[in-house]
């Protein structure tokens, strides 16, 4: 069986009983051995190693600045490899992204003549992602490098093989499309505990957003499309689950468009379900995302979803209607909302249609799921 050395950037995986622990453990039943090496600073106070079970093993890199974090990722996997005297026909080095764990996984590469799987979760090809940052700049331009030499290429979903298709990297191999698996029948069977709408009374119709914070996010899209919606129905309600380091901003922002009465921020919930289940609309503002977990995640809960042009959206958000705006069109948003409000057949009726439609971005089973993993893992070693 293949011996497996994943490089990540997911530190939850040091977080007893977390979703990422759970499914690196699951992975782990799938190869003869599973090591993660896991970018991380000394004080952060995690571990530099646990065993999450007889064949899987997660270790941080204890580094003194993200500066250092390849270099010791590097170490540990040259120790990794040479401690347990793994024989380089055995061992597949996957990563995260083509970007700096991707050049952890080329090193290693070279130096073992080991195989190398890479995997996108980002449409980092998106001229969003580019343009967002100097450092997004140089990550696109190193990614051609890594995926150039890679041995498999997985990407999570259809808009980011067209992306490599597009621009023609020069990958040597073609990418296999494996969605992120999301487990449909848990979002269907799962009890409310947290109802919205008798939470926030005042409020007839609630939009939710629930995400990071974060730049990409574009969360600002939302508050000003709301805004404007706010003029046209006043007892319409916003909640913002999440956090991050866009939040002083966008409360700010809230205040400065004297809305806050009908803004709430709330933190990031472990029982988002509950929230799907009892909004009227969930709303995706990111500028560019390579799947979008959450649009699957609210459409097994019933509850529509107007969206950017990003990820999966327009592959499960539009058939004949289209909810998906262009990324950064306000008006857009404005627009669509206002339907749904005013036609609840048509909340309704889009939502099955859309909930129709999941199979087409996710597996219905987990061994399913399981099963292409490891076959797209143990593609790189042919």
């Amino acid at each position: 069986m293949t011996k497996v050395i994943s490089i990540s950037t997911d530190r939850n995986i040091f977080v007893t009983g977390s979703t990422v622990q759970k499914r690196q453990t699951e992975y782990g039943q799938l190869f003869d051995e599973l090591h993660v090496v896991v970018f991380s600073k000394g004080f952060m106070g995690l571990p530099r190693k646990i065993e999450l079970a007889p064949n899987v093993w997660a270790y941080g890199t204890s580094s003194i600045s993200k500066l250092f974090y390849m270099s010791d990722a590097k170490r540990l996997a040259h120790k990794i490899i040479t401690s347990r005297a793994l024989l380089s026909k055995d061992v597949v080095v996957s990563t995260q992204d083509p970007f700096e764990t991707g050049l952890v996984g080329l090193s290693l590469k070279k130096k073992f003549k080991i195989s190398l799987h890479v995997q996108i979760h980002t449409d980092f090809l998106s001229p969003y992602f580019i343009g967002e940052s100097l450092i997004n700049r140089g990550r696109a331009m190193f990614a051609s490098r890594v995926l150039r030499h890679a041995d498999a290429v997985r990407v999570v979903s259809k808009r980011i093989a067209s992306s490599l298709s597009r621009v023609a990297l020069k990958t040597g191999v073609v990418p296999v499309v494996l969605p992120i698996y999301v487990d449909i029948e848990k979002f269907e069977s799962a009890p409310v505990t947290v109802d919205l709408k008798k939470k926030y009374p005042q409020f007839n119709f609630i939009v939710l957003i629930a995400s990071r914070l974060t730049r990409e996010k574009n969360i600002s899209l939302g508050i000003m499309a709301f805004s404007k919606l706010l003029g046209l129905n006043t007892r319409t309600g916003l909640v913002v689950v999440g956090s991050g380091p866009e939040e002083r901003k966008l409360k700010s922002l809230v205040k400065k468009l004297k809305i806050d009465k009908s803004v709430v921020f709330e933190p990031w919930q472990n029982d988002l379900i509950s929230y799907y289940k009892t909004a009227n609309l969930f709303l995706v503002t990111s500028n560019y995302e390579g799947y979008g977990m959450t649009i699957v995640e609210a459409i097994a809960s019933h509850c529509p979803v107007v969206s950017t042009d990003v990820g999966i959206a327009k592959e499960i958000l539009q058939d004949g209607i289209s909810f998906v705006c262009p990324v950064g069109d306000e008006n857009c948003f404005v627009d669509l909302t206002l339907k749904l409000i005013a036609d609840n057949a048509l909340r309704e009726r889009f939502g099955f249609e859309a909930r129709g439609r999941l199979g087409e971005v996710t597996f219905s089973l987990k061994k399913d799921y399981l099963d292409a993993y490891k076959k797209s893992i143990d593609a790189a070693s042919y």
